[in-house]
């Protein structure tokens, strides 16, 4: 029969049998960086971090697309105009077009369609949604020519517009567009203004979004007469916000 000490001499034996090994300090913190880093990529790629933090890089990534394709309309209208494409008085100076016949999406008012369009086929949305604007990237745009009866008016619903519908002697001169976010602090934030000078100007109004965008002459100064004056760049427009020049 096995006495204390022979049982306390075996379990001492069992348990030296299997010794434990243990890592170095600086392979250890290597394991618990390594583990760390793998968990805060994946905290990253899930979103876990903060769906505020993404959906600000959302509404930034928005906001940007809105502000170059506001310069490449001004790029086009200025080739529509130069080409002389649209010239109803026919005194061989060109006039601005709609955001459809710029696309090649409708005739040329009075005439055919472009044969090289100046904006892509996306703009043949315009109306689609049965308003006369184009829905884009979390944004509305719409642009704004002077009529004859020295009012201020749209493409028509369809896109296009038709011969008549504007003074062709300021349809020569002055446009503008804005756009704003299909819906504030979720699709966008601010709301963006170009004219015939070239200058994007911003402005963050609640009040825009949606089916409430700003008035035609919201970013021109107080003092403008219509959308021919000149523009509130850096100071209050007739919207009482402030527009600043975006670089």
């Amino acid at each position: 029969m096995a006495t204390e000490t022979q049982r306390h001499g075996e379990e001492v034996a069992g348990k030296g049998s299997f010794p434990t090994f243990r890592r170095p300090v600086r392979a250890r913190r290597r394991v618990v960086y390594g583990t760390l880093a793998v968990g805060l990529a994946l905290v990253l790629v899930t979103g876990v971090v903060s769906p505020r933090w993404h959906r600000g890089l959302g509404l930034k990534g928005n906001e940007v697309a809105a502000i170059a394709t506001l310069r490449n309309l001004h790029t086009a209208q200025e080739q529509f105009r130069k080409g002389a494409f649209a010239d109803e008085n026919g005194n061989g100076v060109g006039e601005y077009g709609s955001l459809a016949e710029l696309s090649a999406g409708a005739p040329v008012r009075g005439g055919v369609a472009l044969q090289t369009p100046l904006l892509s086929a996306a703009f043949h949305a315009v109306g689609t949604h049965g308003v006369s604007r184009l829905r884009r990237g979390g944004y509305w745009i719409q642009v704004y020519f002077a009529a004859p009866d020295g009012a201020i008016r749209t493409e028509r619903i369809r896109g296009g517009l038709r011969p008549g519908d504007l003074d062709a002697a300021l349809a020569e001169k002055f446009w503008c567009a804005y756009a704003w976010p299909i819906e504030h602090d979720r699709t966008a934030l601010r709301t963006f203004f170009v004219n015939q000078e070239g200058d994007i100007l911003a402005t963050d109004d609640y009040r825009y979004s949606g089916n409430h965008g700003p008035e035609p002459d919201a970013a021109f100064a107080p003092d403008a007469q219509g959308i021919t004056g000149a523009t509130a760049m850096d100071s209050k427009g007739r919207d009482g916000n402030l527009w600043k020049a975006v670089n």
